[in-house]
């Protein structure tokens, strides 16, 4: 089939460049001028019938009035404000913000400038050349292909959101080059100019966040393309310049732009290519977009079947400690981190820190270029033999709200070798981000008749979270504002004209029929209840949760003692004691009870409590009273964070 003369060519069912497409001829740009803005013009509005015409002398002295008025307003104001910052400097208050301030300047501007300087003495084998490995990532499309919208819209775009830190994103085009430079579209001279255009957006701002979102855009309305409107909207939409991108269709008499193309026609022609659209993954074809189905997808078709091939490619890298393979992860502040979190040679009161300050820097609003590494960093951990660690690398990567963390607990929960505490974590780290793609494995797991209790009731647990955050009555509850940070397993009772009693919520908490996802709701209502600690609900609220120590569940028992070691109220502390000290006890239950009264550190007694289990049977016990004893040190010395940058309270 040939190009016609008059018009365009048909679309195929399908884009598959044919070996029998007609020669190439050489397209021609649209006129510069019908680019150009047209702006309408502006009818002046009459003035309503009988109000007299203001003189300019009127209008000027009308302003002049105005600005006084508003000079002298600013002025008050100004006054105003420095005089209640000089009083607010002097309150309590005042005078910690300002030093918290000033803390918070020095370590996040002069330390890792610091780092860098001790980092560039102590590792001259960490330079430039090598950099952390992107994925390669690469779609190869025709641009009035409705393969290639759907394929952009329904796998590349959403999978990019995910990973976009994580590759090397290329578009390339599909299309027959000439010895005579000519380059030929199957669907016709005008598929060359919108592939033109597209490849001048990318080229103009590489971002692939901004020039996919403009390709994405410009799909859309695929059999419009290359129209001026469309373009014109497309760019304004994704922030372009719209003059930048003509500029770069017409520069030279098309020259340039033919040549992008060109290139881009090649490089699909190396890569064997001739189906729009076209995946590739780490230079493999991965999956083929054609004739409005999905073929060649060996490893899956969907989103998450992309992002895990992604992660399941960084994940190599990452279980690699950056002392082996000299790559580093991130700034400064994440190599460093990094380095001690994975050492087997540094104290586990060390690591533990190590990590809590990779959480931090993982769960930052916004999102900055160390979030991506500083999740990388911590999963590498898993490499490490010590459970308790493991289980405490899952707990932070599902504090981190980001989906980069799925894979990584993914794997995790699978690995039926793992230590069962670990794989409990990391099912509760995937509900905690309440993602759905992980229904399945959740739910496989959670019936499972073979699988361990603990990993079981944490897989159903999980789901119940995943299912209540996306449900329509899920996002219709109003509740109330925790004063705890963290991302619980299940969310507190809703917010109800009548607020139920403790003593109701205890009834509910040790409720033995009831869904562990309820009863943990309970337990997390209770919990609101204890803070600020000197509420008058706070003792009786713990007494009650103390009472959950009885139950059957060991991860019942444990998510109690959690509890209690984010309230670090001296009430708890003789049940604490009494788990700890059971030796019959799951471990999971005794650690972190452990845990919790390293949190109480500096009360009376808890310290030698803890010194009496240092030499305990059960090694993640053992590993537990280490980092309760670094911790109770730090409490004991008033010290600011417990991890090595700041954190949020």
């Amino acid at each position: 089939m040939t190009f016609h003369s008059g018009g365009e060519r048909r679309q195929p069912p399908h884009c598959l460049q044919s070996s029998s497409s007609p020669p190439p001829t050489r397209f021609s740009l649209l006129p510069t001028s019908t680019y150009e803005y047209k702006m309408s013009e502006i009818e002046k509005q009459p003035l309503i019938e009988n109000q007299p015409e203001p003189t300019l002398s009127d209008l000027r002295s009308r302003w002049q009035e105005a600005r006084a008025n508003l000079q002298a307003a600013a002025k008050d104001l100004f006054t105003a404000r420095r005089e209640y910052e000089r009083a607010w400097s002097q309150t309590t208050r005042g005078r910690i913000t300002i030093a918290a301030f000033c803390i918070f300047i020095i370590v996040v501007f002069l330390l890792p400038m610091g780092g860098l300087l001790v980092l560039g003495l102590m590792d001259d084998d960490i330079n430039e050349e090598y950099l952390p490995r992107r994925v390669p990532l690469e779609a190869h499309i025709m641009s009035k292909c409705p393969d290639a919208r759907d394929c952009l819209h329904d796998l590349v775009l959403p999978a990019m959101v995910n990973v976009s830190n994580l590759v090397d994103f290329k578009l390339s085009y599909i299309g027959k080059t000439s010895e005579d430079d000519g380059v030929a579209c199957l669907h016709g001279p005008s598929e060359c100019l919108g592939n033109s255009i597209e490849l001048c957006a990318a080229h103009l701002y590489p971002n692939p966040k901004v020039y996919l979102g403009f390709t994405m855009c410009m799909s859309r309305n695929y059999s419009e393309i290359p129209s001026e409107d469309l373009a014109k909207d497309c760019a304004l939409e994704h922030g372009m310049d719209f003059g930048k991108l003509n500029h770069c269709l017409s520069v030279d008499d098309g020259e340039y732009s033919r040549e992008l193309l060109k290139k881009s026609v090649q490089r699909s022609a190396e890569k064997g290519v001739t189906k729009s659209c076209t995946i590739r993954v780490d230079d493999k074809n991965w999956c083929i977009r054609d004739g409005g189905k999905w073929t060649d997808c060996e490893n899956g078709s969907e989103v998450k079947d992309l992002v895990e091939e992604i992660y399941d490619l960084r994940w190599k890298h990452s279980t690699i400690t950056p002392e082996e393979t000299h790559i580093p992860s991130g700034d400064s502040t994440v190599l460093a981190l990094r380095k001690t979190l994975t050492s087997e040679n540094e104290a586990l009161a060390a690591r533990f820190r190590a990590l809590f300050s990779l959480k931090y820097l993982a769960c930052q609003e916004p999102r900055t270029e160390n979030t991506i590494p500083a999740i990388d960093a911590i999963a590498a951990g898993f490499a490490s033999p010590s459970a308790l660690l493991k289980h405490e690398l899952a707990y932070c990567l599902g504090q981190s709200r980001h989906d980069a963390a799925v894979p990584y607990l993914q794997k995790v929960l699978s690995d039926r070798e793992e230590d069962p505490m670990c794989r409990h974590e990391a099912a509760e780290a995937i509900g905690a981000l309440g993602d759905k793609a992980s229904l399945k494995l959740l739910i496989e797991r959670r019936d499972d008749e073979s699988e361990e209790t603990v990993v079981k009731e944490t897989c159903d647990i999980a789901v119940g979270r995943i299912e209540w955050e996306h449900s329509d009555a899920g996002k219709l509850e109003k509740l109330k504002q925790s004063d705890f940070a963290s991302i619980d397993p299940a969310p507190p009772l809703a917010i109800a004209a009548k607020q139920p009693s403790i003593a109701e919520l205890e009834q509910t908490l040790l409720d033995a029929k009831l869904s562990l996802f309820d009863r943990y709701r309970a337990m997390f209502a209770l919990r609101d209840l204890c803070s600020p600690p000197d509420l008058p609900t706070a003792v009786p609220a713990i007494n009650a949760l103390a009472r959950g120590f009885t139950d059957s569940s060991a991860l019942f028992r444990h998510e109690i003692a959690f509890v209690f070691g984010q309230l670090s109220h001296p009430a708890s502390i003789p049940a604490l004691t009494g788990a700890l000290s059971d030796l019959k006890e799951s471990s999971m239950v005794r650690h972190e009870a452990a845990e919790a009264l390293g949190s109480l550190g500096d009360e009376e007694g808890v310290e030698e409590t803890l010194k009496k289990f240092l030499n305990d049977a059960d090694q993640v016990v053992r590993d537990s009273i280490i980092v309760a004893l670094d911790m109770a040190e730090f409490e004991k010395n008033g010290e600011m964070e417990y991890a090595t940058v700041p954190v949020a309270a």
